[in-house]
């Protein structure tokens, strides 16, 4: 048996009993406090004899893997902060600080920097190569991007030090501005395209599923410049970029700088209501073909604030726009008017999705809104009646037809005209509320469908109108039996057609499904008008600016069966 040895402590609190040790500890020789029989009193200690009478157990050999812990993760080693950088698009000057930490318990020296790649950028620190960094020692590196430089950013950095080797990678695309303004002898074309999966059932009921979030955006415009320097500046342009991402302007969008704005400068005053200026984004300023980019820190009531000094001076009638990055399409055509004379439809498709909020609707009528843009009648609309039906042909003898839905299920052109900026954007947060095909609306011919030939009780169900061949035809069915009651006081009444009957040969007696609630006379009616319940036909929606405050559009809408 081994001897082992004990100490008593000095004070303490003790308790009855005996040390009674494992097998194992016999193999050792170990200083322990044991359990002993006092409280207080001077220190002692003694040799303590095992005698349990328990045999000797081999120790067995046990095998083990190292786990190391944080330490050799943080240290013993150099970290750079970003390691990899994405500059994303280049279209201002941009730094960014770089942290180099040597975490390390003793001094790394580092001996030298190598680049790769770096043309258009600059990383500058606080002392230059061969310099020590002490242990532990952290310093800042400012690295410095220029818009002016090869169009892909693919940069590396090489840190040598004694004791380790680090990495800084920097990537990203520079943007070239595209400064040639459109010919406004023809709108700019503006193409928001949503995504919707829309599953059609036999009888025509649907189910509509949004895809995409925000909607991609393309625009097409016409350029004409006379001169060789436009000409040439044009082609290389194409020629050197055209796969390259373009600060692209949104000329109908173009305000006059009111006064110079030097070099310089932070803000710059500019009409913001109704333009698409978002902080973070671009502003661009112009004159002729020469360009300069500034980011956007944020936007007021009729300024913005940038978060870089603008490089160049500019007179007062510069333009200055909103920019978007997008990229030109991938065949690009330019017609030669003469030597010198060059014009090109130009189009681009911004990069990513365009954020859009939606318009805020009330749900007027039986739980969707109702759409009170009247149609531009400067323009024909036209509606196409289809129906789903399978024709049953044996190509022998008289053939049918299986009319699955039973409905005629129409589809409607709308073409609208807006004056102002800010009846455009009402028009794209429309939009942004259909979300191409996937929300539906009701949609008054704003025609005279009906009229009215007797007048209507506050209490009344009945309208006694024309006999226009409703009873006949159509007493109830779907896309006949919605109707919008317009007075010539603004006054809407919306209103569900339960049944009809021929009650002469001038006059039918349509049932409603509630009573107006007020005394209608028949000079008091404006119109009345069929509704249908609708939705986009397509996912993409176009918009034509004819100049900066004015556009047109034209949309197309297709019915839908309200009862599903």
């Amino acid at each position: 048996m081994a001897t082992l040895q004990g100490t008593v402590a000095a004070s303490g609190e003790g308790f009855d009993g005996n040390a009674n040790l494992t097998p194992e500890l016999a193999e050792y020789t170990v200083d322990f406090w044991p359990i002993h029989e006092f409280i207080g009193g001077a220190a002692a200690s003694s040799a303590f004899i095992d005698n349990t009478p328990i045999a000797q157990v081999v120790l067995a050999t046990l095998a083990g893997a190292f786990a190391p812990a944080y330490r050799p993760d943080y240290y013993f080693r150099v970290h750079i902060r970003p390691r990899a950088l994405n500059l994303g698009a280049v279209a201002t000057s941009q730094e960014i600080e770089i942290e180099v930490w040597s975490a390390h318990f003793v001094s790394n020296t580092l001996n030298a920097i190598n680049e790769d790649g770096t043309e258009g950028l600059a990383l500058v620190g606080p002392a230059a190569p061969p310099t020590v960094f002490l242990p532990l020692d952290s310093r800042v590196y400012t690295l410095s991007a220029d818009p002016v430089g090869p169009a892909v950013v693919d940069a590396l950095w090489t840190f040598l030090f004694d004791l380790d080797t680090a990495t800084l990678e920097v990537s990203g695309d520079r943007v070239a501005p595209f400064p040639f303004p459109p010919d406004w002898n023809e709108p700019v074309l503006e193409r928001l395209a949503w995504l919707t999966d829309v599953l059609v059932a036999h009888n025509g009921k649907e189910q509509r599923q949004r895809v995409r979030a925000n909607p991609r955006a393309r625009f097409e415009f016409r350029i004409m410049h006379g001169g060789d320097f436009e000409r040439v500046s044009l082609e290389n342009l194409i020629e050197g970029w055209q796969s390259r991402i373009f600060g692209l302007p949104l000329w109908h969008q173009v305000s006059v700088a009111p006064a110079a704005i030097p070099a310089g400068s932070l803000g710059l005053t500019v009409a913001t209501d109704g333009a698409q200026y978002v902080a973070g984004g671009l502003v661009g300023i112009f004159r002729g073909i020469e360009a300069e980019l500034v980011e956007i820190a944020s936007v007021g009531a009729g300024s913005l604030t940038l978060a870089d000094e603008t490089v160049q001076t500019w007179p007062a009638g510069a333009r200055i726009a909103p920019v978007r990055l997008a990229r030109m399409v991938n065949s690009q055509s330019i017609t030669y008017l003469s030597d010198a004379i060059a014009a090109a439809n130009v189009a681009f498709e911004l990069i990513g999705e365009e954020a859009i909020a939606a318009a805020s609707e009330a749900a007027d009528y039986l739980g969707e809104p109702v759409y009170l843009d009247r149609n531009d009648w400067t323009e024909e609309p036209d509606e196409e009646h289809a129906r789903i039906w399978e024709r049953i042909d044996q190509e022998t003898g008289a053939w049918t037809v299986d009319d699955r839905a039973g409905v005629a299920l129409p589809a409607r052109s709308h073409a609208l005209l807006f004056d102002g900026r800010a009846a455009v954007e009402s028009h794209r947060a429309f939009l942004a509320a259909r979300a191409g095909r996937l929300a539906p609306i009701w949609l008054p011919s704003h025609q005279n469908d009906l009229k009215l030939v007797a007048l209507v009780g506050s209490a009344d169900t009945s309208l006694s109108v024309e006999n226009r061949d409703h009873a006949r035809w159509v007493p109830s069915q779907l896309g006949r039996r919605d109707i919008m009651i317009w007075l010539h006081d603004g006054t809407r009444f919306y209103r569900r057609i339960l049944s009809a009957v021929e009650s002469s040969e001038t006059v039918e007696v349509v049932t409603i499904d509630a009573a107006l609630g007020q005394v209608v006379q028949v000079a008091d009616v404006r119109m009345i008008s069929y509704m249908r319940l609708v939705r986009l036909a397509a996912d993409a929606a176009e918009i034509a600016h004819e100049t900066d405050a004015i556009a047109r559009a034209r949309l197309r809408f297709r019915a839908i069966r309200d009862d599903a």
